[in-house]
């Protein structure tokens, strides 16, 4: 296990010095259920095209649905086009399976294994024997944790019937503070139970506690309207029944630290290593010549914003300039995998060998219930003299390759006696010289006109018009910007027949038109338009929590939206307060 986080550490400092590759494949969960689906994510960016060659991965998977999407994006005049295959795939076996290199073009993906279990859970019964077509189920990934260790909470609809004008409370935890975050997107995937194909909505959050003690998380509340077995529409609800749903209460132990040696600090994690890179060739240099060093410090278990400063190796007769640290946090299905990169550029200002110290950051192993220590060994540089002086090459080379956001109040090192006689020397020389024979007052001179004469330029320019909100007819701001990306989204999602991304295109969208009081949901989102706007919507609605919804064609709901959108923007949106959702 150690030797594979490393080794994702080393890939994680590599990918850091090169560019992305242009294709790239994941998948939305790695621990499967056997008859469960899920969605495979293939990436596409640069000059490269071709389409997905699924003749290896049909051979020990069922695909079960395949959309499509497109976007632009334009920075600073260059164009870039990305595009993208979402994949719903079925395992045909259970065991540890592979998703095979995909050819795409003249690229190809890498390989990915994932687990698929042999025993899917049971579905629920009534109090009639019969079994339960909508149920709501709550799982913690550790019912035991420590402070500043966080644990998974997982939410998932399974449902067999239609429903829509959905909603799902968050998480309450009571008995003691706690950080509570969700955990990327919705993941939506088909599973078969005692026979019955359920489809499920799973939500994921971290819990992070911030006390010890005894915590509880409250039950989440579902509410939805399941339409009536007749399968018919009703957008006045005559055909629906309100259905409430409460999950179990969860209960957590959370653990105190344990007793820290002197000089140690809390940091609990699964993994923690720590890798590095150089940019030096061999173990000699020369006065005043940069090196660089990249330091990779890599967990599991805990967001990157929890792991610790990195040390910098100060050393007399080595000036230190480090960048700002780079932080990235992803999420598995087991909670955070983060990282913190430094970048440091080191000079030498003094011949001789220099040692740089060892690196050591000591952190609590949750799973094995120890102190650990993640570690770098000391560095030996031998510097020869450089060309030169050495104050000058060093300050020279320092303003060239030091990053804006370096720390340069690190004191420079003090200059011998005999650089010190001559710069007194040639002090007193200049003195003596007229103002005008110093090559410096005619540089300064010439920065000074140029300065002056920009200057002027820029303010006999025209003002340009800033383009102001449009302001609809009920008093709303609109961002127009923010409206037309989010309408090209939307028009992407339809096109491509991904419901989901076109359910966070219209939310995107009503936050362009709502900014000081967006819409939360789609149902939220279908009271404030207009009543054939908010059919289209609810139909979307109602398709997303459909077991049959592979048949769901997007192209209509757009041709809707193109044509009363420019309409609605110019009548204005009639807003209406919306109660909040409160337990009966």
């Amino acid at each position: 296990m150690k030797i594979r986080f490393f080794l994702i550490g080393l890939l994680l400092l590599a990918s850091s010095q090169a560019a992305l590759a242009a294709v790239q494949a994941s998948v939305d969960r790695k621990h499967i259920n056997f008859n469960e689906s899920f969605n495979l994510v293939i990436n596409l960016s640069g000059d490269s095209s071709g389409e997905p060659d699924l003749q290896e991965l049909k051979k020990n998977f069922e695909v079960l649905s395949t959309s499509q999407s497109s976007s632009y994006q334009w920075i600073n005049g260059d164009a870039s086009h990305n595009k993208q295959w979402k994949i719903s795939l079925m395992a045909k076996q259970p065991g540890q399976q592979s998703i095979p290199a995909i050819p795409v073009g003249s690229e190809q993906t890498r390989a990915i294994p994932i687990q698929v279990s042999d025993a899917p859970p049971a579905g629920k019964k009534d109090s009639s024997g019969k079994a339960q077509n909508l149920m709501l189920e709550t799982s913690l990934s550790a019912r035991q944790t420590y402070v500043d260790s966080p644990i998974v909470l997982s939410v998932r609809i399974v449902s067999r019937v239609n429903i829509n004008s959905a909603s799902l409370s968050e998480p309450d935890v009571a008995g003691g503070s706690a950080l509570v975050e969700q955990l990327g997107d919705d993941k939506r995937y088909e599973t078969v139970r005692d026979g019955l194909a359920y489809t499920v909505i799973e939500r994921r959050y971290a819990i992070t506690p911030k006390a010890a003690g005894n915590m509880s998380i409250a039950p989440l509340l579902f509410q939805a309207r399941v339409v009536s077995s007749s399968g018919r529409f009703d957008l006045f609800s005559r055909n629906t029944a309100l259905r409430r749903l409460r999950s179990q209460a969860q209960q957590i132990k959370v653990l105190p630290p344990p007793d820290m040696p002197a000089g140690r600090y809390w940091l609990p994690a699964k993994q923690l290593s720590l890798v590095e890179n150089w940019s030096l060739d061999n173990g000699t240099i020369k006065t005043g010549q940069p090196i660089t060093r990249i330091i990779m410090l890599s967990a599991e278990g805990i967001s990157a914003k929890q792991l610790p400063d990195i040390p910098n190796g100060k050393v007399d007769g080595l000036n230190v300039y480090p960048d700002k640290a780079e932080l990235n946090t992803q999420t598995s299905d087991q909670g955070f995998i983060s990282s913190k990169q430094q970048k440091i550029v080191y000079i030498p200002s003094k011949t001789g060998s220099l040692t740089l110290p060892a690196i050591e950051i000591p952190w609590w192993d949750t799973e094995n219930k120890k102190w650990q220590s993640a570690r770098l060994p000391k560095h030996t540089i031998q510097v020869a003299a450089g060309s030169g002086s050495v104050a000058a090459n060093t300050a020279t080379t320092a303003a060239a390759v030091i990053p804006a956001s370096a720390d340069t109040s690190i004191q420079q090192p003090a200059a011998a006696p005999q650089q010190t006689a001559e710069k007194a020397s040639a002090s007193q020389t200049q003195k003596q010289r007229p103002l005008t024979d110093n090559p410096f007052f005619w540089s300064t001179l010439l920065l000074a006109v140029a300065f002056l004469l920009t200057l002027i330029i820029l303010l006999r320019r025209k003002p340009q018009a800033v383009e102001q909100p449009h302001k609809p007819a009920n008093g709303h701001s609109v961002n127009r910007a923010a409206r037309k990306k989010a309408l090209l989204n939307i028009k992407q999602a339809y096109e491509s027949n991904d419901m989901d991304a076109a359910a966070k295109a219209l939310l995107c969208w009503g936050e362009a038109v709502w900014p000081q009081q967006p819409p939360t949901s789609l149902g939220n989102l279908a009271q404030r338009v207009d009543q054939e706007s908010a059919d289209w919507i609810k139909k979307l609605e109602q398709a997303r929590y459909s077991p049959d919804s592979t048949n769901w064609r997007g192209v209509p709901y757009w041709q809707n939206m193109q044509t009363r959108e420019e309409m609605q923007l110019q009548h204005g949106y009639q807003d209406k307060v919306i109660q909040p959702l409160r337990p009966s």
